[in-house]
């Protein structure tokens, strides 16, 4: 029954692909591959941008795709269109599983004795953190949970290709491992409460359903299973999971990944050192930064002929406004600071002021209160900050009511207090260390 069972097997995969062979054959010097060839030409000079627009334009090639093709979507047709993309060297969801989800590794819960996996990056609980901050709301249809449209703005930005509500029949949970695969079970019921793809999923969902499957595991299941950021990161070689996660969201530099995880690290050693001594604060800061250092030498150790480590270090005492890779250390303790000081109480993108107090209507700057848009928030607010005199960013003008603020008199303090906190927490955000 076995043999049957592998012939059969072998047999199903012979046709698929000879399947998407027969695709590419039929496709091949038409009109879809100079579509893509064109968007694969298409760059902006931030790279989640980039990704951004290649998605918009490739999900409209998709479309045609099928219509010339006179097909529905299937298995088939989703492997043939990716590996045309691929021809053209552009990403897809298969990269990002790739990337996020592979090595299966287990690690052994020091309370239980069980066997937990870890299913690559996406299945630890610690990369994005941003994505499992938010909750899931129950009995909403997946079109209305934050978490679905988190995961595909994620998709959208870092890859070139996703299919965003449209089901591709190659995901299904059987692609996870049992421990995993319970939790995903209830997440995806969760998630999806009116059964949208029936029982399928689209790139978005399968993301999202993943990372609820693996905080449930880390933070209820096995809490003292959870790996750090600086175990994911060492070498596959090394029995480690290596960077490949990391790679996918800064653009295949080694570089960027080693400058974020030292500049991360730098910042929470400071930070640990301007608390008071021995406070819960300061510990936590400082066994944060411990782990992030560590991480930044596991990925200097095993690239070092990738990555210029004392340029990095030189690149982290430069501050402006450019460098939005520098800016991103600290930037959470100063939008808390931004919170704090009644800032956000308008300057939001979910504030319920009137039309006077709008900072849309007034072309202000509004912070969205989700971590995961982090590089817009550092974009807007850098446009209003003077890196070679800070007393003369417009930022600081504003709240002392050195210029028109229509919002002033819903801040939490005077002008002159909020203007001197505000610098307070501005220097710390920019010069807290020194590479």
């Amino acid at each position: 029954m076995s043999r049957i069972l592998s012939l059969l097997v072998f047999l199903a995969g012979l046709a698929a692909a000879f399947s998407c062979a027969l695709l590419r054959r039929e496709d091949s010097g038409d009109t879809t591959q100079e579509q893509v060839a064109d968007v694969a030409h298409l760059e902006l000079p931030v790279f989640e941008d980039t990704k951004r627009a290649r998605n918009e334009k490739l999900r409209e090639v998709f479309e045609d795709y099928l219509r010339r093709q006179g097909r529905t979507v299937s298995a088939a047709t989703v492997t043939a269109f990716h590996r045309i993309l691929k021809d053209h060297g552009l990403t897809t969801f298969e990269d990002f599983l790739a990337a996020e989800t592979t090595p299966l590794h287990h690690v052994r819960d020091p309370d239980s004795g069980d066997e937990v996996p870890v299913f690559g990056a996406l299945g630890s609980d610690v990369i994005n953190p941003w994505l499992g901050a938010l909750e899931v709301v129950e009995g909403n249809p997946l079109e209305e949970q934050p978490l679905y449209a988190l995961a595909s703005n994620a998709l959208r930005e870092h890859i070139d290709f996703a299919l965003i509500g449209v089901k591709d029949p190659n995901l299904s949970l059987d692609l996870l491992p049992p421990k995993l695969r319970e939790n995903a079970e209830l997440a995806y019921c969760r998630l999806n409460p009116t059964g949208r793809f029936d029982g399928g999923f689209d790139h978005p969902l399968f993301y999202a359903t993943v990372r609820e499957a693996a905080k449930k595991l880390f933070r209820e299941d096995y809490p003292r299973a959870k790996p750090s950021m600086a175990d994911l990161v060492v070498p596959e070689e090394r029995g480690g999971f290596g960077i490949r996660s990391c790679l996918l969201c800064h653009d295949r530099s080694h570089r960027g990944v080693y400058k974020r995880l030292l500049g991360q690290g730098l910042y929470l050693e400071a930070k640990a050192a301007g608390l008071p001594e021995g406070s819960d604060d300061a510990r936590r800061a400082k066994e944060s930064a411990a782990v992030f250092l560590r991480a930044a030498g596991e990925v200097l150790d095993a690239f070092p002929g990738k990555i210029d480590a004392e340029a990095v270090r030189r690149s982290l005492v430069l501050v402006s406004g450019d460098d939005l890779e520098r800016l991103k250390p600290g930037f959470d303790d100063l939008a808390g600071a931004l919170r704090r000081l009644g800032c956000t109480k308008c300057h939001s993108t979910d504030n319920t002021q009137s039309e006077d107090k709008n900072p849309v209507v007034h072309e202000a700057w509004a912070l969205h209160p989700s971590n995961y848009y982090k590089t817009e928030n550092i974009k807007m607010l850098a446009a209003l900050i003077d890196f070679s005199d800070l007393d003369q960013s417009k930022l600081l003008r504003k709240v002392a009511a050195e210029s028109e603020h229509e919002g002033a008199d819903e801040l939490k303090l005077p002008p002159e207090d909020v203007a001197r906190e505000l610098r307070s927490a501005l220097d710390r955000w920019l010069y807290s260390f020194r590479g």
